[in-house]
């Protein structure tokens, strides 16, 4: 279970930095050094394709076992998405399917897992268009644990997920609201000397956030939140998280994410052993071909179960 969760954990944390730019978060820096940012915001939300190349690694350790798992990912892809899908949308999980019903893109990751002095390498495959999300089949095997016999793909039809999601953990419209907002939460911020990247001129901001003071901040939101998962009371808490943005100088744009660290996750039960889970990880996504379109095309002999179906069937 704990190698699952990492996998995810490891998509997860991807997908956000690659397909979400970050809010404005100025500090205490000088007013020429917020511009830069708040031009870059700007750029980014306007965005409506580009190619990525990423490089992770991470170790967990805690709750069901005192052995270290430790991860290594790299992975490269296409991805476009419609910037302003959710423009005038007010429901958030309105806002999530606008977004995801936008995305169009084709990744290939290569995962390499060490537990216990086993090596295991997996190959992942993953298209997605129209809210349709094709994962290879190898994939699969980890995730569901059990042989995915003659199947190249499995598809996921993710239109209504969000709702479906929701209204089988109960977790309301007000606990997503209520979440402490990134921006004011994020800690120092520093503009550091200007650097390169990939032959492109950078400035250089790094933010150090100090996550037991976010999570504390917004412990009761959280908890609430937490609570229809059966997991009230887990919290996450680290000494420091720290994240580098690389901006280009002369357009705009991300060309760089770093964030390494580690954090803590408090009180989870995993398989009837409770306990912390420890973890330190590293990350790198570097950002290219900025608007240059994506075309996908999904083999069309692949089903798509539809996983706001799948979500109420289970809840039955």
């Amino acid at each position: 279970m704990v190698k699952q969760m990492s996998i995810i954990l490891a998509l997860l944390l991807i997908g956000v930095l690659t397909v979400a730019a970050e809010d404005v978060n100025c500090g205490d820096l000088s007013e020429a050094d917020c511009q830069v940012l708040s031009d870059n915001h700007a750029r980014m939300h306007e965005l409506s394709a580009f190619h990525f190349e990423a490089e992770m690694g991470m170790e967990v350790q805690g709750v069901a076992s005192q052995d270290i798992l430790k991860l290594e990912l790299s992975g490269s892809g296409d991805l476009a998405m419609d910037a302003a899908a959710a423009d005038g949308i007010d429901d958030m999980a309105e806002q999530a399917e606008a977004i995801i019903g936008s995305l169009a893109g084709q990744m290939s990751f290569v995962l390499s897992l060490v537990e216990e002095g086993k090596t295991e390498t997996i190959e992942l495959d993953m298209l997605m268009r129209d809210s349709i999300f094709l994962f290879s089949g190898s994939i699969m095997d980890e995730l569901m644990g059990a042989p995915m016999d003659d199947m190249d793909w499995f598809g996921l039809d993710l239109t209504g997920a969000i709702d479906a999601v929701l209204e089988q953990t109960g977790i309301s419209e007000e606990a997503l609201q209520d979440s402490p907002e990134p921006a004011e939460t994020m800690g120092t911020i520093t503009r550091l000397d200007d650097s390169v990247v990939n032959g492109v001129p950078v400035a250089v901001f790094e933010s150090l956030a100090d996550l037991d003071a976010l999570m504390a901040g917004g412990a009761e939101s959280i908890d609430e939140f937490m609570a229809p998962l059966g997991m009230a009371g887990t919290m996450i808490s680290s000494g420091e998280m720290t994240s580098r943005h690389y901006v280009g100088l002369d357009d705009g744009y991300t060309y760089r994410q770093e964030m390494s660290g580690n954090f803590r996750v408090k009180g989870l039960t995993i398989e009837g052993a409770s306990g912390d889970l420890d973890a330190t990880m590293s990350l790198s996504i570097d950002l290219s071909a900025f608007n240059v379109p994506v075309e996908v095309e999904l083999p069309e002999d692949v089903p798509a179960f539809p996983l706001a179906m799948m979500l109420a069937m289970g809840n039955r």
